[in-house]
């Protein structure tokens, strides 16, 4: 199975406003993840189990400059 947030399986996040999104999609650039974003006001289904997480990829160290 394809990772999550590759080009075959693009992470899928749904905000409440514009503003929210562009900060999604340019986390998601830095951290050269594919997403799909969707703007979605009428129906605020995203609750606090569903936030976006901020996650680094495998092997790479949580803060700068610590160990791994």
């Amino acid at each position: 199975m394809a990772k999550l947030g590759s080009d075959k399986r693009p992470a899928v996040v749904r905000v409440q406003t514009m503003p929210k999104g562009e900060q999604v999609v340019a986390l998601c650039e830095k951290h050269h993840w594919k997403v799909i974003v969707g703007i979605d006001q009428i129906n605020p289904r995203i609750s606090r189990t569903s936030n976006f997480s901020c996650a680094t990829p495998p092997g790479s160290p949580r803060h700068p400059g610590s160990p791994q």
